[in-house]
């Protein structure tokens, strides 16, 4: 289970649930015949169980060992049986025998003579021995078992996910890995963050890039530091690429605007790729303020020369761009919103989010335009200038499951965060900045 903690997992398997309504020689010893019947024992089987029990009570476990064996070779009837598995499970458990418990569970489950409450806590415990012993296939149809009995087990769901998962049947374990967070979240406990990055991890490798999404973004609604938002982003894209959606150029740059405005974009290679792409389609006034931007916060070294020649060659085209009041009037002139729409990337390219706005709602009335970019760059406009009910509203309107919805909702999920915090000083030198993985 490679992405949930250790420490989560190994308390998870640590904590031993079931425990027998009584024991077979107690149950003997109160006369509870009308619970339970009167074990019958030959007496073959009696002598070597009397010292092995007496061993077992007094915690001696390698004194119990010999008497156990004859009698576990004399058992020859389901009373019998019942006994000396009760017996060895004891043992196996006081000698750390993840096998010896797992042979006594197994004749147990079987036996006529174990209470029908204690069927749900040994199932359960089967389960959990064989995921301790790393044969996770092995213990789905006990932990299934246990809760179709009645287990209340809260590890139930975490070591459910962690066995299908490990089994390769992904839809089966992020179904128990919601469960596992919504009993977290029941007992006022938030998950996990490692709970939110298994979830991503297996669904990323079966390139489900909507289903990616969307626990990208509860991971970080949950989590919400600057550098979690980062990875998110980051693993979003990737995401796309994997599943063979890569996205179009304007979409890296309304995924990278919305890494800047959330104080997300910090490391040399992110800012490289977004002055890159905003001066390939056609924004050299949005390369030129994200170059700077990473000049002046230490990001970007001032006599980089990629950075050098990017900077210069976005600078040339600025200049030799007419000014865009002369295409705004061109746009409004128009008989449809094409050029409304193209003015406002420009006017959203150069810090305008006013102008934007205007030309963006030009272009939505004047139609002939994709909607639901132009909704998505209206409320990225809306939302720079402070409105973010009015940018809420715009993203709302771009519907479909693309990545241009996708990138509406993450603009959503921002404006719906609190306050997004620094890594944990304890984290900080964990976390690489320029990777997600």
């Amino acid at each position: 289970m490679t992405f949930v903690s250790k420490l989560t997992l190994a308390t998870a398997l640590s904590l031993s649930a079931f425990a027998l309504t009584a024991d077979p020689a107690s149950a003997q010893r109160r006369g509870q015949q009308q619970e339970q019947q009167q074990l019958e024992m030959s007496e073959d089987f009696r002598e070597p169980a009397a010292e092995a029990q007496a061993a077992v009570e007094a915690r001696n476990w390698d004194a119990a060992e010999a008497p156990l064996a004859r009698a576990e070779a004399a058992a020859d009837n389901p009373d019998e049986q019942y006994f000396a598995a009760w017996m060895r499970l004891q043992v196996a458990t006081g000698k750390d025998d993840d096998e010896g418990v797992i042979r006594a569970l197994d004749t147990l489950i079987a036996s006529p003579r174990v209470p029908a409450e204690n069927q749900a806590a040994l199932n359960y415990e089967r389960g959990r021995r064989a995921i301790v012993l790393d044969r996770r296939a092995e213990a789905i149809p006990f932990l299934l078992r246990a809760r179709e009995l009645g287990s209340t087990s809260a590890n139930l769901p975490l070591l459910l996910a962690s066995s299908y998962l490990e089994n390769d049947q992904v839809s089966e374990g992020i179904a128990e890995l919601e469960r596992a967070i919504q009993a977290e979240e029941a007992a006022g406990r938030k998950a996990p963050e490692d709970w939110y990055s298994l979830a991503v991890a297996k669904l990323y490798g079966t390139g489900d890039r909507a289903a990616t999404a969307g626990w990208l973004m509860r991971q970080v609604e949950a989590y919400p530091t600057i550098p979690n938002w980062r990875r998110v982003l980051i693993l979003y894209r990737e995401s796309n690429d994997s599943a063979g959606a890569q996205l179009g150029a304007r979409q890296k740059i309304d995924l990278y605007r919305l890494m800047r405005a959330s104080g997300a974009l910090a490391d040399e290679r992110s800012y490289y790729e977004y002055a890159d792409a905003a001066v390939n389609a056609g924004l050299p006034w949005e390369a030129v303020t994200v170059i700077e931007e990473g000049r002046a916060g230490g990001s970007i070294a001032s006599n980089e020369p990629t950075f050098n020649q990017i900077y210069t060659q976005a600078q040339r085209a600025v200049r030799n761009e007419q000014a865009l009041s002369t295409y705004e009037r061109q746009a409004t002139a128009a008989a449809n919103g094409e050029l409304a729409a193209q003015t406002g990337d420009a006017y959203l390219a150069s810090g305008n989010d006013a102008k934007a706005i205007e030309l963006y709602q030009l272009a939505l009335e004047k139609g002939g335009v994709d909607t639901d970019v132009v909704n998505l760059r209206l409320g990225i406009a809306q939302a720079r200038s402070g409105n973010e009910t009015a940018a809420k509203q715009s993203f709302a309107q771009v519907s479909g499951t693309g990545a241009t919805a996708d990138i509406a909702r993450f603009w959503t999920t921002w404006i719906d965060l609190p306050e997004l915090a620094p890594a944990p000083a304890s984290e900080a030198a964990a976390q690489p900045a320029a990777t997600a993985n």
